[in-house]
């Protein structure tokens, strides 16, 4: 019976030792729990800071589409503003055109006035030559008969 006793004690001991290397372990689990909760709770830090991060992207996102919606706009605007230009030369072109029409017209009545000053030359010349040829017949008249 002793030797009973002293294999249940020894089947006792054996089981005090798993028991205390269970404990052991069971503190090194908590240790690690505690440690995994830690790093959790980081974690859930790091989250809440990508999800602000993400909320400010988000909102700097809708700035930048604003402000692309403002450009589409402006260019719609400068597009609009080229077409008036457009119409604005098609416009000035067609005066351009009338000018130049207007000067053809001019140039050709220069070309008539400058026909007519021709002419006039001519007259002005046939009268002066009458006008001398009569007037030095009167004088060479006024001489030979006195």
């Amino acid at each position: 019976m002793e030797e009973r006793a002293a294999r249940l004690e020894g089947i006792n001991e054996q089981i005090r030792d798993r028991l205390n290397g269970l404990d052991g372990r069971f503190a090194t689990m908590e240790l690690r729990f505690d440690h995994l909760e830690t790093r959790l709770v980081q974690i859930d830090m790091r989250f809440g800071q990508v999800d602000a991060r993400f909320g400010q992207i988000e909102m700097r996102l809708e700035q930048i589409e604003e402000r692309f919606g403002r450009i589409d706009g402006r260019f719609g605007q400068l597009d609009a503003r080229f077409g008036q230009m457009d119409s604005r030369f098609g416009q000035m072109d067609a005066r351009f055109g009338q000018m130049d029409s207007r000067f053809g017209q001019m140039d050709s009545r220069f070309g008539q006035m400058d026909s007519r000053f021709g002419q006039m030359d001519k007259k002005f010349n046939w009268l002066t030559g009458v006008v001398v040829g009569t007037w030095m017949t009167t004088i060479l008249t006024i001489l030979l008969h006195h």
